[in-house]
């Protein structure tokens, strides 16, 4: 079970708050309560700073207009011949101005994404103190679900690997709701478990590259005001942070911490897309999945959690009548870790897979594909951590660039360090 310390600096990273309310927070605007008279406000900082070299094959990664799986790849002629680079720079701000009241802001700057400095997050919280075994939470603004136990780190950084699953990549390019969260926790004796849901505007177009490109493997999060890459015969910006009809979506989510058998994370969603609505970015996508998580607690401290998504998406492209567009999807991954003292090793495979939808003649967007990842990490100091990792994709599917059938296989070698304070 986690201590109060442990979930603090959790929440830390999963609720980072709205830029615009942080300073609102900090001047104390939210009075605190009565019997929080000898409560003393504070603000924390932390930061991520990730710097990358690699070596990849040749096959051009959707950062270059190509139908590569993975992060790097060859080039068409931009900078990503370079074998060096900056991964990230992330900067989260968590300020807890009363005892019921927190904000969080979380800053990045990706060189790969067309504004390189964006907000990934931002959300307050309410959460009054409570001496029985229910607790209540309510949070506002944008934030990062989290479907699994792997990205836990600060700044929704993996914890055992450097490259994100295919679901957790998906997650970060294309869902971020933004909207309100309220949650039901029960503390029992053994166990706790959590239930909530959530009500979300400004994601409808998430689902978009996911259907007309096929699950990638990355480590990027799409910033609020960022984009997606999509080819579909070129390469096309998806904006999936933008609200087009009007309706909310809504979320229901549970987790379930026992002492001694392990986790379990329940999570579902509903962007209600109205496929007939168009502005400004394009038509909105009706994008539904469930993701279910499941990370027991072995013997000799072994680390395991494996996690699988379905979902489907689907638009009606313009002047095409009522010809749907997209596909349903569904991947399953399974994690191994161990650590060494200062060592970790850590291995990861995963199954992908999309299909066209029963009345949908799209048979080009089908995929099938495996995925194999193994990270060696070194901590040293209190701020450093190298990761080497080698990651291996290999993929088919029914239509790549022009309709034409696309079969590859990729290897990308990465020496990552980190400094996280």
């Amino acid at each position: 079970m986690r201590n109060v310390s442990e979930t603090l600096f959790l929440l830390r990273d999963r609720m980072p708050c709205l830029g615009v309310l942080l300073p609102i927070l900090l001047a104390g605007q939210i009075p605190s309560t009565a019997h929080g008279s000898d409560f003393e406000p504070f603000f924390v900082f932390s930061a991520l700073f990730d710097a990358k070299a690699f070596v990849t094959d040749e096959e051009i990664s959707t950062f270059d207009s190509g139908m590569g799986k993975v992060r790097y790849g060859g080039s068409d002629g931009n900078n990503h011949r370079e074998r060096l680079r900056i991964g990230e720079i992330a900067g989260i701000g968590f300020a807890q101005v009363a005892p019921a009241f927190s904000g969080f802001v979380h800053l990045q700057y990706n060189p790969d994404q067309d504004d390189e400095i964006d907000i990934v997050e931002g959300a307050v919280r309410y959460r009054p103190a409570s001496r029985s075994r229910f607790r209540y939470t309510l949070r506002g603004g944008a934030f990062l679900p989290t479907p699994s136990n792997e990205n836990l780190g600060v700044a929704w950084s993996n914890l055992y690997t450097i490259t994100n699953s295919a679901a957790n990549t998906w997650i970060a390019e294309e869902v971020r709701p933004v909207g309100v969260d309220a949650e039901l926790e029960y503390r029992g004796d053994a166990y706790n478990l959590t239930v909530g849901g959530t009500m979300f505007f400004a994601n409808d177009r998430s689902g978009t590259a996911l259907a007309l490109r096929g699950f990638v493997l990355n480590d990027q999060k799409v910033g609020l005001f960022g984009e997606s890459r999509t080819v579909v015969g070129e390469r096309v910006d998806n904006r999936p942070f933008v609200e087009v009809d009007g309706r909310p979506g809504f979320a229901v989510h549970a987790e379930v911490i026992d002492d001694t058998l392990g986790e379990l994370v329940f999570f579902a969603s509903d962007n209600r897309g109205d496929v007939e609505e168009e502005g400004e970015h394009g038509r909105a996508w009706a994008t539904r999945y469930l993701t279910i998580s499941v990370a027991p607690y072995l013997p000799y401290d072994v680390i395991a959690n494996t996690t699988l998504m379905v979902g489907d998406t689907f638009t009606l492209p313009t002047g095409k009548g009522n010809v749907k567009l997209g596909t349903s999807f569904l991947t399953v991954s399974g994690l191994f870790a161990k650590e060494f003292g200062p060592f970790q090793l850590a291995l990861r495979g995963e199954y992908f897979d999309q299909n066209e939808l029963e009345d949908c003649d799209c048979r080009q967007l089908s995929e099938r594909g495996i995925a194999v990842t193994a990270a060696a990490t070194y901590r040293f100091g209190k701020f450093h951590r190298l990761t080497a990792e080698y990651l291996l994709v290999d993929s088919d599917r029914s239509g790549g660039n022009a309709t034409a059938p696309l079969s590859q296989t990729e290897n990308l070698y990465q020496l990552s360090y980190r400094f996280i304070f």
